[in-house]
């Protein structure tokens, strides 16, 4: 995170703190089971026949509930429209307007806690790569088969959206790098078996999401597209290296120090195609800055 980017969210997180302690008895949804609310009234008086708006995090209507019993400070409500979940805030119908954009308070903490959208941001990575090769004359004649590893990096942008609740989806663009150096031999370009490749690459990933609302795992599937940039192959005929594609599977987790933005981490596993000459694959490891969309 920049010096910027570190001083803008100290600040934000400052403004919202200062805003809670003049509005920490806004009332919170504890629990929801179909149109049944349970209220914890945080301080609020709370009758039966009241009406509330359920809001979200930025400040707007999602839906509305009725009070129909009040015990102490927890109160039944029966959803209306709309849609409520456990930690929405609440507030009375008839009370005044909040601004466009305030926060509404959350106990001691503003802002916080799980995905509430889709985001964007960007991932740095680097990758440990493995080929093994058939080395294969001028003639066409079988040599010997080597085995060749070596490392890379990678720099990409990505897009996260939820298309189900247990189902998100995770798009990624940008560079990878396939670089791997194996044993010298004679039958190599200039006795070199190295091979170095950057490929343009398109990621689709599909994420099943688990574990608390601040610091959620995850573990999925995905299907890569890659298109070679630039290219360097000694074991190989450098015209056999063209569009290409990964299978991949891997798991992570996102840690969120707001609903707007988080630090994504992900360990992935990915398979190249194979063919009669080469065999290849990789573990990549990522991580990034995120933010809301």
């Amino acid at each position: 995170m920049t010096a910027k980017s570190f001083i803008f969210h100290g600040f934000l997180t400052l403004a919202c703190s200062l805003f809670i302690l003049s509005d920490a008895d806004a009332a919170r949804i504890k629990s929801v089971k179909g149109k049944r609310v349970i209220v914890d009234s945080q301080g609020d008086n709370l009758k039966a026949g009241d009406y509330f708006y359920v809001m979200s995090a930025s400040g707007k209507k999602k839906g509305i509930i009725k009070i129909r019993k009040v015990k102490g400070k927890a109160a039944l409500g029966l959803l209306g429209r709309g849609k409520a979940k456990k930690g929405d805030d609440l507030v009375a119908r008839n009370r005044s307007k909040r601004k466009k954009g305030q926060v509404l308070a959350r106990t001691g903490t503003p802002d916080t806690g799980g995905p509430s959208g889709s985001y964007w941001g960007v991932m740095l990575g680097t990758s440990s790569n493995s080929s093994d090769i058939k080395l294969i004359d001028s003639g066409g004649n079988f040599v010997k088969d080597i085995t060749a590893d070596g490392s890379g990096i990678s720099a990409k942008a990505f897009f996260d959206y939820p298309l189900l609740p247990w189902l998100w989806f995770r798009g990624l663009a940008g560079l990878e790098q396939f670089n791997v150096e194996g044993e010298s031999n004679a039958v190599c370009t200039n006795s070199t078996c190295d091979t170095e490749i950057t490929y343009l690459t398109t990621d689709f990933w599909g994420r099943i999401p688990f574990g608390g609302e601040s610091f959620k795992m995850w573990v999925g599937g995905g299907f890569n597209l890659l298109f070679p940039m630039s290219k360097s192959a000694g074991a190989l005929d450098e015209g056999s290296i063209t569009n290409t594609s990964i299978i991949g599977l891997g798991g992570g987790f996102d840690y969120f120090m707001s609903r707007s933005s988080f630090i994504p981490v992900s360990i992935e596993y990915g398979l190249y195609p194979s063919s009669d000459q080469v065999s290849a694959n990789a573990i990549f490891i990522r991580a990034g800055y995120g933010m809301s969309w």
